[in-house]
């Protein structure tokens, strides 16, 4: 019976949660309603040739002029299936504005390729349902072609690395400085195709036909009959594929799926019937077994299969009359582990030759010998008997983060009914007899008024300390809080803040940088104040908050305690991960009841003029953030990590304009303090000595907090040690500005200048 009964109640429960569909794919029409390139008559092109002036030019320059503007690349053409891009905002501050000077800023990281659309800037909303986008711009994973990278390179990334459509493009900078433009990530063809038909038909043909054309969606390959029309797949010339190829165990190996490789390859020879080029990247997914600092070792691979199948793809490719002969020599790249099992089986094969150190190595596919010159170079490898095999870095790569459920099966916290309720408080022994305030200040007490750490973050999962050396949440110190020999994955952050001491504890002087957000260690094990938590030798606030039994009490305990732990806390978060996207990982709800925070975040900055000047974009983005997710914001400890460049002054003037605007918006009635924000210690020193010397202020005593009012006004403590900072300074309330102080401590010479401000 309770077999039976159970079957019964997981049949119900199952039924009940909705199955997610996909949407369709944007397929071609069938039939198609016209020709979009119908030939054009004589009587059309004379015409042009009298009303246009470019279609006045020889035909031969007409085609020069072209491949120049958006010919002779490499670009990405992919189909993928996620959230809709935000659309670009028409404002200079923004992050996602619509001028190419304000969302480009040209400094080199590889993230700031296709800005502003990159998950770490808010590229996807991630409010509407999942949709099929096209994604295409112009690779950036190569350096230009006048640079002349050759294999010699090891770190010459392979197709299989290429992050271009998720913002990663690892040259962009180069290209950038190049072309002396700021939109150079995209091909920015559009515009003169759909000039007229005949700019149209020429310009498609150079598109098509004279690019590197890199896809890398398995959705787009195995539909590209439906997708893409046949005419476009005949001209391309030159391509660089990816395939996911999925495995199964065989003899303590991984095999690769050959089956899926198989159908890749047919699809390359039934619609690329003219290729010239072809860079084949093979990601294999090969299993983890350990994980260590330098290294991941994965499962070995059985590859054989696999290359049986490429060498009769390159075979055909130089048999079959009606598929065109490569031009230049097939390239095969393969994850890293994958082929160092490969070039370990083959060290010995007189059929396969390594070239600079195994950083590439040639299958030869003839049945004559490989013949060597004096320099070792191969004297009779030809297109048609064989190719070369390299590695990639594809094992490095990072999964996707845990999110949500979309969409979520059920309500966690459905509305109680009255009836709910009464029935509660007969079960109830004790505690929902009592009044709501009371239960609440008891909840307060058991989890709340703390600061807690709140982060989601890639890495080697923690490491336990000793309970007797009081490690912070008994987490090894020395081995930077992680466990490296367990492989890395996602995981959440979660602690109490035991970097600022108890209210109780008068030992320390009130102030911000004593205990700066920036310098906060908590979650690798180091918290300064850990034994200061403590009342008589008894623990009674330890290092974990411990609402995880509570809420998972009934309901009802659940939303009351849930309430009390995201309403009354500080919430602590360094993770750019979980800042850039907080609704994929945190209900809406519970991100309104926030009202107190401190944020890390990282704001970079451009040597220009002799100065470090930070860029309002970063500032904007966590701006923007914490606007459209945090409604009841009453406190804010904004600690800003400047990327300095260059030993030089840092210009900061600009940034403070953009947080007086921010910090009049969340003003309240109901604040407990004032806001504040840090910023690097070399950048405050020079700002602060500035600040000293316009208040006419002589002498070497250094201020660690200075009141900027939101006019651009500022004030100094009269007292700078004494603790009261706020009391102490002239003018200071909490609706009429904010606390500027240093931060992260990245200057060895800050303790002398500590001691000196002391004498």
């Amino acid at each position: 019976m309770h077999r039976r009964f159970k079957a019964w109640m997981d049949s119900k429960r199952h039924s009940r949660q909705r199955i997610p569909w996909d949407p369709e794919m944007p397929c071609l029409p069938n039939p198609r309603l016209y020709a979009l390139t119908p030939s054009p008559s004589q009587e059309q092109i004379t015409k042009l040739a009298e009303t246009v002036p470019f279609f006045r030019l020889p035909l031969e320059l007409r085609r020069k002029i072209l491949i120049h503007a958006f010919g002779n690349r490499t670009v990405h053409m992919d189909l993928v299936l996620t959230h809709p891009l935000r659309e670009p905002l028409n404002v200079d501050t923004s992050h996602r504005s619509i001028d190419p000077k304000y969302r480009f800023c040209g400094g080199g990281r590889g993230a700031e390729h296709l800005y502003p659309y990159t998950q770490q800037n808010l590229g996807l909303d991630t409010s509407q349902p999942k949709c099929w986008q096209w994604r295409g711009c112009v690779c950036h994973r190569l350096l230009p072609p006048e640079y002349k990278i050759t294999v010699k390179f090891p770190h010459y990334a392979k197709p299989g690395d290429d992050r271009c459509c998720d913002g990663w493009g690892t040259h962009c900078r180069v290209w950038t400085r190049k072309h002396g433009r700021s939109d150079s990530c995209w091909i920015g063809v559009m515009g003169w195709l759909l000039t007229c038909h005949q700019a149209y038909a020429e310009g498609i043909e150079i598109l098509y036909g004279t690019n590197i054309i890199h896809i890398s969606s398995k959705p787009l390959l195995t539909n590209l009959s439906t997708l893409v029309l046949p005419q476009r797949l005949s001209i391309m010339t030159s391509l660089e594929i990816v395939f996911s190829l999925d495995n199964h165990e065989r003899q303590s190996k991984a095999v690769p799926n050959q089956q899926e490789l198989d159908n890749g390859l047919l699809i390359l020879d039934t619609y690329f019937p003219h290729l010239l080029s072809l860079h084949l990247g093979l990601r294999l997914n090969l299993p983890i077994v350990e994980e260590t600092e330098w290294e991941i070792k994965r499962k070995p691979a059985y590859l054989q299969g696999i290359l049986q199948s490429v060498d009769a793809f390159v075979k055909r490719r130089s048999d079959l009359p009606h598929l065109d002969h490569f031009r230049d020599a097939f390239l095969l790249s393969m994850s890293e582990s994958a082929y160092k099992d490969f070039k370990t089986d083959v060290q010995n094969d007189s059929r396969h030759h390594f070239k600079f150190e195994g950083v590439q190595v040639w299958r030869h596919l003839a049945s004559e010998p490989l013949v060597l010159d004096d320099e070792g170079e191969i004297v009779n490898a030809t297109v048609d008997n064989g190719y070369w095999i390299w590695g990639d870095f594809e094992d490095r790569d990072i999964p996707e983060p845990p999110r949500l459920p979309d969409p979520r099966p059920y309500t966690l916290t459905p509305s109680a009914s009255m009836e709910q309720l009464v029935q509660s408080k007969q079960t109830t022994l004790f505690f929902q007899m009592l009044p709501p305030e009371i239960r609440r200040r008891i909840l307060i007490e058991a989890f709340g008024d703390q600061t807690v750490h709140m982060d989601l973050t890639y890495d080697h999962p923690p490491a336990q300390g000793d309970k007797d050396k009081l490690a912070h949440a008994l987490i090894q110190v020395w081995s930077s809080g992680v466990d490296k020999s367990r492989p890395k994955c996602w995981y959440w952050r979660r602690c109490t803040c035991h970097r600022v001491p108890p209210p109780w504890d008068c030992s320390w002087a009130r102030g911000y940088s004593m205990t700066a957000v920036a310098n906060d260690e908590c979650c690798v094990g180091l918290a300064h104040c850990c034994r200061m938590w403590t009342n008589n030798g008894k623990k009674l606030y330890w290092c974990w908050i411990g609402a995880m039994g509570w809420l998972l009490t009934c309901r009802q305990a659940y939303a009351e305690g849930i309430d009390v732990l995201y309403s009354t806390n500080t919430i602590h978060i360094s993770s750019a991960t979980l800042l850039a996207d907080l609704p994929a990982y945190i209900v809406p709800q519970r991100l309104s009841a926030i009202t107190s925070l401190e944020i890390i975040w990282l704001v970079d900055s451009d040597y220009r003029s002799g100065k470090n000047v930070a860029r309002e974009k970063d500032l904007n983005t966590i701006l923007l953030i914490l606007d459209n997710h945090f409604p009841s914001l009453k406190r804010l400890n904004l600690a800003l990590k400047l990327g300095l460049p260059k030993d030089a002054p840092a210009q900061l003037e600009h940034l403070f304009e953009i947080l007086d605007g921010f910090f009049i918006r969340h003003l309240s009635d109901r604040m407990r303090e004032p806001f504040a924000v840090s910023i690097s210690y070399v950048a405050y020193k020079g700002f602060g000595r500035e600040i000293v010397r316009a208040q006419g202020y002589k002498g070497q005593v250094f201020h660690w907090q200075i009141w900027r009012f939101f006019g651009g006004e500022y004030a100094l403590p009269q007292v700078p040690w004494s603790g009261d900072y706020f009391d102490t300074t002239p003018g200071a309330r909490f609706n009429n500005g904010y606390w500027i102080y240093p931060g992260e401590v990245n200057d060895p010479r800050w303790k002398e200048r500590e001691q000196d401000s002391r004498a």
